[in-house]
Order: structure tokens, then sequence, then C-alpha cells
């Protein structure tokens, strides 16, 4: 059988050079898969230097992509937090305008008890570093029981292999000792 064209021995034509491209795109425009394969009629050093061409590009459309991908989650983030971050300061300022309010209505309630404004102000004053003192203290205090000492040693080791019934003062469910039984399965 003759054949007008080259194969390349699988029936596809075998082609030699640049494939026909419309003018003003290269080849180096085309994306790497539309490209004619690395090393057809090209020696080691060119068809490495297009290995190499194919790698950057590929590498190239990957951080484009990426940059592409964070710039989406950036805008979905900031629709999702905008809108709660807004709400979050209007809840703040209007429970800061109740505390105010609430303050001053207690005043004018204490004005029938004690007429004496400076007196009503010290109570005031006396209640509202009551409040700071303990929440200063709780805002000091840790999660854990102390720093210095790891989390490891403030929790109860577990002992592999124990069952609970094996161990000292432990009940379960249905047992004698137990306040009230366990309902359900």
């Amino acid at each position: 059988m003759k054949q007008d064209r080259p194969s390349n021995g699988n029936g596809h034509a075998l082609v030699r050079g640049s494939a026909r491209l419309p003018p003003g795109i290269t080849e180096r425009e085309l994306p790497p898969i539309a490209r004619p394969p690395a090393g057809v009629g090209m020696s080691t050093g060119e068809a490495i230097a297009a290995v190499a061409r194919d790698t950057i590009d590929v590498a190239t459309e990957l951080v484009r992509d990426g940059i592409a991908l964070g710039k989406l989650e950036a805008q979905r983030a900031v629709s999702e937090a905008v809108p709660r971050v807004v709400w979050g300061l209007v809840a703040f300022a209007c429970g800061a305008a109740a505390v105010v309010v609430a303050i001053i209505a207690v005043m004018i309630g204490l004005g029938a008890i004690i007429p004496s404004v400076a007196g009503r102000l010290a109570i005031l004053a006396g209640v509202l570093f009551v409040v700071a003192f303990f929440g200063a203290v709780r805002a000091m205090r840790s999660g854990r029981a102390s720093l210095s000492m790891p989390i490891s040693a403030t929790e109860a080791a577990v002992e592999e292999g124990v069952h609970k019934a094996e161990l000292p003062g432990v009940t379960l469910p249905g047992e004698p000792g137990r306040s009230r039984p366990m309902v359900g399965p």
C-alpha cells in the first residue's frame, strides 16, 4: 500500500516542522497539549529546551490558576465576613447604649432612696470597680490548671487494655451504686 504522506506508524500523518498556525499566533502561545510533542525532528539539546519551556509554561499556568483561586477565596471570605462584622458592631453599639441607659435609669431610681448625687455616683463606681476586678481576674486566668505544668501532667493517664469496670470507683449503667439507671440503648 502506497501512502501519499509519511506516517508515524499508527495511522497519523507525520508532521515535520510547525503545524499551520493562524497569523500572529506563535507555537509558544498555544496550550501545552496543542503543541507538537517535544523531540520531533529536534536534537537532544533542543528537546531538553522544549521540555524545559513546557515545564515553565505549565508552572506559570499553575501559579496563575493558584493566584486566581486565592483571589476568589479571598473575595468569598470577605463577602461572608463583612456582614457578620457589621452586625457584630451594630449589636455591640446597641448593647453599649442599653448599658448606658440602664445605668441612667438606676441612678434616677436611686434618687428616691438616696437623695445625694455624690452617694449614688459612689455606689455606681463601687459596682463598676467590682465588675472590672472580677473581669480582670477572669481574663488573666488560663484555661489550664497551671501554665508551668504541661497538659499531660494535669490530665489522668489512660491505661490501655483496662476495662472501665476494673477501675476503682467506676460504676457502669445498671450496677449497684449508680444514682439513677441510664435510659435508652
